[in-house]
């Protein structure tokens, strides 16, 4: 199996199948669970909220949560929502500040403790109508790479997979908790990889997602850009200034009336290049296994997404 048929399209497929193994299970959770803190709710599915800062906060514990250590991660994101989630949580007690760090709490291990109890609920409620042996034969090949991911030469590389793999569950836990952690656990490695491709050219991680919406077509001007990322936590103006920088590297044009913009031939060229360069070290573990253990780790997994994804849609 060549490089050419492992792109974003693939990685794609572990996160939707960790969508679908949730929606499967669904389907058979009767239990009525309490309602979750209302400040858990705030800004929902998006990195920067108080639900994703609990689940980093259980990566670092023991150590401390920084401003600088969650924009290692979350690098899209301004310094003051990043600060203003976490004064918020400490407010809750489910931090304590010290100086500049923010240590988990004996509430917020209490707090993190009901939210995996809930995801294991979930998860666990129900045997599926899948063959047990697809489910073991994906399990064991995702854990494969995720350890192979693990032992590459430049640590730097894995630094949001090392911390994800801080919340693994046990060996001998249901394999579908194994599997929803490694799904996360190849999140955090695409992370690993892309950040890694598209740093060399662009330091300030807002001014970089902005581009890519350019050169993507998500949007064609800094109001467009603020509209779909207003939970970055800058400001319209601060993205019409990445737009400036963009045009000095010569990587957008304007149009004539100076009101949308365009990827520049140059511009186009690097988006492919640091596209490419994400996939050539996401996959780079994959490679080190044979052609047929690739093809066949692809195989189960695409069985086992549209198994779930079967069994989630029906009535």
């Amino acid at each position: 199996m060549s490089q050419q048929t492992m792109d974003a399209a693939l990685y794609d497929l572990t996160q939707n199948t960790q969508g679908q193994l949730f929606m499967a299970m669904q389907k058979h959770f009767t239990e009525t669970l309490p309602p979750l803190a209302p400040i858990l709710q705030i800004r929902r599915g998006y990195a920067e909220s108080p639900a994703w800062f609990m689940v980093q906060a259980a990566e670092f514990a023991p150590e401390p949560l920084t401003i600088h250590n969650i924009r290692v991660r979350d690098i899209y994101a301004s310094e003051r929502i990043v600060s203003s989630l976490l004064e918020l949580l400490a407010g809750e007690r489910w931090l304590e500040r010290k100086e500049e760090n923010y240590y988990l709490t004996s509430t917020g291990e209490e707090l993190i403790a009901q939210l995996q109890s809930r995801t294991a609920k979930v998860l666990t409620c129900a045997e599926l109508p899948i063959s047990p042996q697809l489910i073991k034969n994906v399990e064991s090949s995702l854990r494969k790479i995720i350890d192979k991911s693990l032992v590459q030469s430049d640590a730097a590389l894995t630094w949001c997979l090392r911390y994800s793999r801080n919340r693994a569950p046990e060996d001998d836990a249901h394999p579908f908790i194994k599997l929803s952690q490694y799904f996360s656990d190849f999140n955090a490695y695409r992370d690993d990889a892309h950040m890694r491709a598209w740093q060399p050219y662009e330091p300030e991680g807002y001014i970089w997602e902005a581009f890519a919406h350019i050169a993507s077509k998500k949007a064609t001007n800094s109001d467009a850009i603020f509209d779909g990322l207003f939970y970055r936590g800058y400001s319209k103006e601060e993205f019409k200034h990445g737009l400036e920088r963009l045009e000095e590297k010569d990587w957008i044009v304007a149009n004539y009336q100076d009101t949308e913009f365009g990827a520049t031939e140059r511009g186009n060229y690097i988006f492919k290049a640091v596209e490419e360069k994400t996939d050539e070290l996401f996959y780079a573990p994959w490679l080190t296994f044979s052609a047929d253990f690739q093809i066949q780790t692809i195989q189960n997994l695409q069985q086992f997404h549209d198994e779930l994804q079967a069994i989630a849609a029906k009535e």
